[in-house]
């Protein structure tokens, strides 16, 4: 039994429709993959560089933190001695408010040099992931309220770790 032009019609209407909605389907798919988030955090506290940096920087601190501690320890002797000298003793209470005002000071300056180094490399690796994988919008999550909800599939933190380590 031959089919008439109007079921022929309504045939190729549905299969012209189903594949109009396929084409949807899969450009609304495509599209939503394109977006994702990094947990900054974990991220830059998982960087191989950072870890090197702060591996740097503590002999550096310590060196003035033992100096402080010395300092310290002689204070004490001084003050069980049987005839403290409370010139000296001042002193030296003065040597260990200085190391521990420029131990402060230095890890202050040190943390902040050590991120601006890590934002120096992250910033390009991040680019250039985010264009390896075709991300057109990744957003970073900091868990202060700037990403309140991310799928676990649009968490591009392990993948992006993996990368900028791969590459230092």
């Amino acid at each position: 039994m031959p089919i008439s032009k109007l079921m022929r019609s309504v045939i190729i209407a549905g299969a012209v429709l189903c594949v109009i909605n396929l084409f949807i389907s899969f450009c609304l798919y495509y599209q939503a993959r394109k977006i994702g988030f990094v947990d900054t955090i974990r991220l830059v506290n998982g960087y191989k560089f950072k870890e090197d940096l702060e591996a740097q920087e503590e002999k550096r601190l310590n060196a003035i933190k033992q100096a402080a501690d010395s300092f310290k320890t002689l204070y004490s002797v001084m003050a069980r001695s049987a005839h403290p000298d409370t010139g000296r003793m001042n002193s030296v209470m003065a040597q260990v408010d200085r190391l521990s005002s420029v131990f402060q000071q230095e890890y202050q300056r040190s943390n902040q040099e050590i991120n601006e180094k890590v934002w120096t490399r992250l910033n390009p690796a991040i680019h250039e992931f985010s264009k390896a994988h075709r991300i057109e919008l990744l957003v970073g999550a900091n868990g202060m309220g700037t990403v309140l909800y991310g799928s676990d599939t649009r968490d591009y933190t392990e993948d992006m770790l993996k990368y900028v380590n791969s590459k230092y």
